[in-house]
């Protein structure tokens, strides 16, 4: 069998392309660092995961040299834990925005509207956060600067009394939403009985 000097060159440009960047527990945090994320949470069998491959890939290499944007994925049946922790509840679903603070992209799943909500939502723009401090207003650059300059022992202690405020506000609203699902209950129990 002759292969053609072309069809070689085509052959290796096609397994040297880029692929998409896959999400770890291990590494989702220094890749995703500073950045806006546009992630596809999949699994291998899933048809409509495999249907959308090549519009994701796309979508990637259009903005593989982002430096504000990480479009990437997470394979959902080897990142359970990831995955829990994003909030996947089906296959594929893709999110956008702050790592830390997602949303569900709910528009199709093509490589021309994904494109064009990722400038819409200006996506690729320069972000405020702790990394990009210049972009941010002066408020918020001011409170990033303030928390840059405690020591590590301060901002454990600050840590610490927000946690302790949180139980606090937990433990509060406890009987609040106990007394709200005896409400509901007897709702429910009221128009069973209809």
């Amino acid at each position: 069998m002759k292969i053609s000097v072309l069809s070689l060159a085509a052959i290796i440009a096609v397994a040297q392309a880029a692929a998409v960047p896959q999400l770890t527990v291990e590494n989702y945090r220094q890749m995703t660092y500073g950045k806006h994320i546009f992630v596809k949470a999949f699994a291998p069998w899933c048809e409509h995961c495999q249907a959308m491959e090549g519009e994701f890939k796309q979508l990637y290499e259009k903005y593989a040299s982002s430096e504000n944007l990480l479009i990437a994925e997470v394979d959902c049946t080897e990142e359970e834990a990831l995955c829990e922790e994003m909030g996947v509840d089906g296959y594929p679903q893709v999110m956008y925005g702050d790592p830390d603070a997602h949303h569900n992209f709910e528009a199709d799943r093509d490589f021309e509207t994904m494109a064009a909500f990722i400038e819409s939502e200006k996506l690729a723009d320069a972000i405020c956060s702790i990394k990009h401090k210049e972009n941010c207003d002066a408020t918020t650059r001011a409170a990033y600067e303030s928390l840059e300059a405690r020591s590590l022992e301060e901002l454990k202690q600050m840590q610490e009394d927000v946690e302790k405020e949180l139980i606090k506000k937990r433990e509060e609203a406890a009987p609040k939403l106990e007394a709200l699902q005896r409400q509901y209950e007897e709702i429910v129990n009221e128009h069973d009985t209809w």
